[in-house]
């Protein structure tokens, strides 16, 4: 009986060979198979495995050095891990037997693909290259970009760049906007932003006297800077019959960076509690002005 099933096994492991050597299509002078096809994904994948562990680990081993620019280091390991990509992609097509020659054909129709629709994905890859390249953008930077998202970069992928907002979300925001479009860098070049937080306060009170209040009371708030360059100030900025209206200037560090909408929430409630406290008296309400004409004087006269 086995010598039956030998033959039997032998004749089905030819017909596999046979079928997997068998051409699928042909690109340039190669001919793809089965078996190099699956070749082909097996070596890309080890090569896309091996790049991730390989950028894995340099991030751990920059992680234990604290003097290191986790930025810069972050950058260079990610294009690392992109060279290696292409290298690990033109080797497995080589192996494969694949005429390298035969690219050219393949890049012609990547570019008929990003003339029909893909220029969004090709630009966005492009400009991920241009913000690991330049370092304009860092892990730990404070951004607000002009479509209207704030927050801190977590990540820098090849398509887009991962922005954590104050609100615990994460938004994914196309490379491509974060270099064709305004952005505003909070932390390019110092940790610090200077934040105007709009008050009002009754008529028949002295203006040096509600800017001394207001400054001692910022002193409460530990996000708060001082010195020469960053000292808080009170500026008038509007006068009615009914109110003055002023704005609180004043510089906070990192950690008010990252909470800007928090930190005006807080620095209204400690000057609503000086003023409170000294009786400053607040805005008298404007009176209302009616049209004459019909009961809920809604209505002008006819002419």
């Amino acid at each position: 009986m086995n010598e039956t099933a030998s033959p039997s096994w032998l004749g089905r492991f030819e017909r596999f060979t046979a079928m997997a050597g068998e051409p699928l299509f042909t690109v340039g002078n190669s001919d793809i198979t089965p078996l190099s096809g699956a070749l082909f994904l097996l070596l890309v994948a080890f090569v896309v495995w091996g790049a991730q562990r390989l950028e894995s680990t340099l991030q751990r081993a920059a992680d234990r050095r604290p003097g290191l620019d986790r930025s810069a280091f972050f950058a260079a390991s990610r294009l690392l891990r992109y060279v290696l990509w292409i290298i690990g992609a033109l080797m497995a097509l080589h192996m494969v037997g694949i005429d390298l020659s035969a690219i050219a054909l393949l890049s012609g129709a990547i570019g008929i693909g990003i003339g029909l629709g893909m220029q969004g994905l090709f630009n966005n890859i492009v400009s991920g290259f241009f913000l690991l390249g330049e370092k304009s953008l860092r892990i730990g930077d404070i951004v607000s970009l002009d479509s209207g998202i704030s927050g801190t970069v977590r990540n820098i992928g090849l398509r887009h760049t991962l922005v954590a907002n104050n609100d615990g979300g994460s938004v994914m925001v196309p490379n491509a906007e974060l270099v064709l479009k305004p952005v505003t860098h909070w932390t390019l070049d110092h940790a610090s932003r200077r934040l105007h937080v709009p008050f009002s306060v009754g008529r028949g009170v002295a203006r040096e006297h509600i800017g001394s209040l207001v400054l001692e009371a910022v002193k409460a708030v530990p996000e708060t800077l001082t010195g020469p360059r960053f000292a808080p100030d009170v500026w008038l900025t509007e006068m009615s019959p009914f109110a003055l209206a002023f704005e609180l200037v004043v510089w906070v560090n990192r950690d008010g960076v990252e909470r800007a909408p928090y930190m005006r929430a807080q620095y209204l409630a400690v000057i609503a509690d000086a003023l409170a406290a000294h009786d400053i008296p607040p805005p008298l309400p404007e009176p209302a002005s009616h049209l004459r004409g019909g009961a809920d004087g809604a209505r002008l006269p006819p002419v």
